[in-house]
């Protein structure tokens, strides 16, 4: 859905025309200004796994397995750790689809 269209005119006679979207949850919420969370947060270090073995997509693949078991019902938000004990990355698994 694009919310603006902003047209630019330029002095050479070109002209951008800018469309702007707005991104909303399910329920209706806008995310602008807001950001979306995870519905699990995993800390570990992403970069040192391979995508086979990864925690993250590890974790969403099982996500995904759970919603289609309970007839697609979307997970709600739980916090898996709420640390970020040695200055590891926080990687996230949202309601994402992942394909293999």
């Amino acid at each position: 859905m694009t919310d603006n269209l902003y047209r630019h005119d330029y002095a050479d006679g070109s002209r951008l025309l800018l469309a702007t979207v707005s991104y909303r949850l399910p329920d209706g919420t806008l995310i602008e200004g807001r950001g979306i969370f995870p519905d699990k947060v995993l800390d570990v270090e992403w970069w040192r796994f391979p995508i086979e073995i990864d925690p993250q997509v590890n974790l969403a693949i099982a996500l995904i397995a759970a919603s289609r078991a309970r007839g697609g019902a979307v997970p709600g938000p739980q916090r898996q750790s709420s640390s970020n004990p040695g200055g590891t990355s926080t990687s996230t698994a949202a309601n994402a689809a992942v394909a293999r």
